[in-house]
């Protein structure tokens, strides 16, 4: 109901009251105009969704269709494009040359604590490549490109930085041992000055002792 209507509802009642109670000599009180604005009036609301016939709605009678929402977990092995066995072998080395490279990293690094390099022998290398190869093959596993370079930056600067640590490492010990070199020097230099004034002492000691009468 627009502003026009209610507009002209409230001046209908108005009036209607106002004839009603002229009529009647009877005096208008609040209570009577509220009566007269409860009462329905004769324009009709908009029908609601609810008020309109189904065949209006849908006269072909088809039912409503579902949004698809792809849950987790629908994609299966069948539904990722097979890989190739030249890409699963590239797979199965880059896994063995990455575990080999973080096997020789942490052994080195923080159980041995040297300079030595723990790799697999080539050829084993090589067998378990093959392996990760068949397995990658098997199951449809492929790498994508962003973690074939995290990969490939792990094998290739891995053992740098573990040359850089050994690098810091020695010269951590040759700085400690300038220090104690310094140290012994200061202490032998310090002593030489000791001996020299005892010495000096004593001859003196000597000529006064040869001076006497």
């Amino acid at each position: 109901m627009d502003t026009n209507e209610i507009f002209n509802s409230g001046t209908d009642t108005i009036n209607r009251v106002s004839t009603d109670t002229a009529a009647e000599t009877k005096p208008l009180t609040l209570a009577d105009i509220e009566a007269e604005f409860s009462r329905p009036t004769q324009a009709q609301a908009a029908p609601v969704a609810g008020d309109i016939p189904p065949q209006l709605i849908n006269p072909d009678n088809e039912p409503d269709p579902q949004p698809e929402v792809p849950g987790f977990g629908d994609e299966t092995d069948s539904d990722r494009p097979e890989v190739s066995p030249e890409r699963a072998q590239r797979t199965g080395e880059r896994i063995a040359r990455l575990i080999d490279t973080g096997f020789s990293f942490t052994a080195s690094s923080f159980i041995a604590k040297n300079d030595k390099e723990y790799r697999a022998d080539p050829r084993d290398l090589q067998d378990i490549a093959e392996a990760w190869g068949e397995i990658a093959q098997e199951h449809n596993i492929s790498i994508g490109p962003e973690w074939t370079l995290v990969i490939l930056y792990i094998m290739v600067y891995g053992p740098l930085l573990k040359e850089a640590i050994d690098d810091r490492r020695l010269r951590l010990i040759e700085e400690e041992q300038q220090r104690q070199n310094l140290i012994q020097q200061q202490q032998e230099a310090r002593i030489r000055e000791v001996e020299k004034i005892l010495e000096m002492e004593r001859a003196k000691k000597q000529k006064e002792a040869d001076g006497k009468p």
